[in-house]
């Protein structure tokens, strides 16, 4: 789309430098499904930005989606992070707990 730049982001940290490898959810997570329903509600400013940005956060190509409020629904599952993941574990009411982890490869094929 014409006028999304190739700039240099200067404010945000280097992906080396981040600490956690994934999004962690408290463990009473793992081994839930959700239903989850996705709609766009206004768009304000450029269509064919907004049209970008919708697919790259795992929206449809539906030109719909803009026109007539579609809604989107997929289904998410919580899985338990990985053992590989060390920085998977948090306390909590003094015990250790083992986090949980969106099912990307589940969300992806609903």
């Amino acid at each position: 789309v014409e006028g999304i730049g190739g700039g240099l982001d200067l404010q945000s940290p280097p992906r080396s430098s981040l600490t956690s490898s994934d999004v962690f959810y408290p463990s009473s997570m793992v081994d839930t499904e959700w239903r989850v329903q996705r709609a766009v509600t206004s768009v304000e400013g450029d269509l064919g930005q907004a049209a970008l940005t919708w697919k790259l956060l795992g929206g449809s190509s539906d030109e719909r989606a803009f026109t007539s409020r579609l809604t989107e629904v997929y289904g998410s599952r919580f899985i338990a992070a990985p053992d590989t993941m060390k920085d998977a574990y948090y306390e909590y009411d003094g015990k250790m707990l083992h986090a949980a982890i969106l099912d990307r490869r589940f969300e992806l094929s609903s």
